[in-house]
């Protein structure tokens, strides 16, 4: 698990780049990547790159006069805001020269979705009846539940009935089963 990251990129202002920076843990917050090779006099600013609200995440500290510029979190990143899941949990955005030629040095940084999110029911109780007379291997009640994580490994669910039964087994589609008849 990454929870720091240490880049430093070198801009290039006649010409732009693509860089990927690598990958961090959601929940991280702190700086980015220290960009170098700013020409004193000019100046850069941090611009959408494919998706415009991924500027919500980022700020560049930037004095002009200054060679090199730091892109850091306004919040802590987290993999499973819509606007991150939609894409792959990866943040987009660019650093553009703003001097004679208006280049882009564009960035990319994966988001690794950690398993944060527990199950929430709906609805949150259930209840149903079961009588003697049910037929045994069949469906008395069905639950449901969603995971918030946006990674498909940490949004599977399991359902189990804890203590176990010798009455009810359940499915992991959320079916509770009746395995033999209740006296």
């Amino acid at each position: 698990m990454c929870m720091c990251l240490d880049s430093t990129t070198t801009i290039n202002c006649n010409a732009g780049s693509d860089v990927h920076l690598g990958a961090v843990d959601e929940g991280y917050a702190g700086d980015i990547e220290v960009v170098n090779g700013i020409t004193a006099g000019d100046n850069v600013k941090l611009v959408p790159h494919l998706f415009p609200d991924h500027l919500e995440f980022l700020e560049l500290s930037f004095t002009l006069g200054e060679t090199s510029a730091t892109v850091r979190t306004k919040k802590p990143l987290d993999a499973d805001t819509e606007s991150l899941a939609e894409v792959g949990s990866t943040l987009y955005y660019s650093v553009m020269c703003d001097g004679h030629a208006k280049y882009n040095n564009t960035r990319k940084l994966k988001i690794n979705d950690l398993n944060d999110h527990s199950p929430v029911f709906d609805p949150k109780s259930y209840t149903t009846t079961v009588s003697e007379a049910h037929d045994v291997d069949t469906e008395v009640l069905r639950v449901e539940a969603t995971d918030g994580d946006s990674s498909p490994e940490n949004k599977k669910l399991t359902y189990s009935i804890a203590p176990a039964s010798q009455d009810f087994m359940v499915t992991n589609s959320g079916a509770f089963i009746l395995k033999r008849t209740l006296c």
